[in-house]
């Protein structure tokens, strides 16, 4: 895998606009992985972490297809629990998982 840009390692882990780029390193991995906080939010796939807040476990995301590149835009809020479900890519017609794990430390 290539190297990340801070702005796109910091994008990648929901952080957008951050003031302190060594508080969100140790906070954050480069698998997209969020672990600040009490909650811990790990996309598995099909899908972009949006935003997510650790203190009080909402997130959003969109669908991402795997196969084509293609994003929802569109995010969807959850609050706290973990998401499996599937959807079908209306550009490629791709059928795939979305799998968003959530934990509470």
């Amino acid at each position: 895998m290539g190297a990340f840009s801070r702005r796109e390692f910091l994008m990648a882990c929901g952080f957008a606009g951050a003031a302190s780029v060594v508080s969100l390193l140790s906070a954050c991995s480069n698998n997209g992985t969020n672990t600040g906080g009490t909650y811990t939010f790990t996309v598995v796939s099909g899908a972009v972490l949006v935003e997510s807040d650790p203190k009080t476990g909402v997130y959003k995301y969109d669908k991402k297809c795997q196969a084509c590149g293609w994003e929802s835009k569109n995010p969807i809020t959850v609050k706290g629990t973990s998401v499996s479900t599937s959807f079908t890519c209306p550009q490629c017609h791709f059928n795939q998982k979305v799998e968003i794990n959530v934990t509470k430390s």
